[in-house]
């Protein structure tokens, strides 16, 4: 769980630092203009989320706030709350006081939402009309911040209200906005916002992860399998697409190993890729 900084212009490593006793599975900096170089969100593969403030001690990685139970920890676009989601168990939260007219709907997510300055959890959804539809799904913003996804439904933060449920065409459950704000794509899956209606599908999505450019006129997708699924040759690669047809710009580009993690800065001008 050792989080390392490095100067990109000659690679050299500033500062390392313990973050978690786990390994790491996320590492995101704040969008935030004045809070880029303070802020450091990480999270572990025992679903453990850290929020680092690196300019508040003398050790960097000494000052930070804990998240237990926060799977796949993201910033909001302003950068003032953090989302994140575990699946609970059962609808009774208080214990044996539970309803008989409560329905059991088995397992589904609960959606976190805090605070970057305080780190106080200031809003919780669930469904509990439902359970889940798949068993892994990370919660995210949409580009106004107003609203969510997670599991395939729709959330309005401001009400508090579940929107929609998207139909289940994939076995992933990987959500992405557009940065244009009109669609959102699960798994192979191209939904319109506007009319909920599915607009195409896209097969070279399909069990991938993707990263808009930030125009939202391209795409990055690099594939990343279950756990336990076969990895091939083939899947040394990340495919580049128009973000709006969804057709491959050019041949893909490949890699030596597997791709892990993909990010493109704000010009677009560099992409960084981890790999395996």
């Amino acid at each position: 769980g050792q989080v390392r900084i490095y100067n990109m212009w000659n690679t050299e490593i500033v500062t390392t630092f313990s973050a978690h006793e786990a390994a790491l599975a996320s590492v995101a900096t704040s969008p935030a203009e004045g809070q880029k170089n303070r802020l450091l969100l990480t999270s572990s593969t025992v679903f453990q989320a850290k929020l680092f403030d690196l300019t508040k001690t003398s050790s960097v990685g000494g000052s930070y706030t804990t998240f237990s139970a926060c799977y796949s920890p993201s910033f909001s676009h302003s950068g003032d709350r953090i989302i994140g989601s575990k699946v609970i168990e059962s609808d009774d939260r208080n214990g044996s006081n539970q309803s008989s007219s409560v329905r059991e709907t088995g397992p589904r997510h609960q959606i976190s939402i805090y605070d970057v300055e305080t780190g106080v959890e200031m809003i919780s959804l669930d469904d509990t009309s439902n359970g889940y539809t798949y068993p892994i799904s990370s919660a995210k913003f949409d580009v106004t911040d107003n609203v969510i996804v997670c599991d395939g439904k729709l959330w309005d933060v401001r009400t508090k209200r579940l929107l929609y449920r998207f139909d289940k065409l994939g076995n992933m459950g990987h959500a992405s906005f557009h940065p244009s704000g009109n669609q959102l794509l699960i798994d192979s899956a191209v939904w319109d916002l506007r009319t909920r209606k599915l607009v195409q599908v896209v097969p070279a999505l399909d069990r991938c992860e993707v990263e808009f450019s930030s125009l939202g006129d391209a795409l990055f997708a690099y594939p990343r399998p279950a756990t336990g699924s076969m990895l091939r040759e083939a899947q040394k690669e990340v495919r580049i697409l128009h973000g709006g047809t969804y057709g491959d710009l050019g041949k893909p580009l490949p890699l030596e190993r597997f791709a892990t993690d993909l990010c493109v800065d704000n010009t677009d001008g560099y992409m960084l890729v981890t790999d395996h």
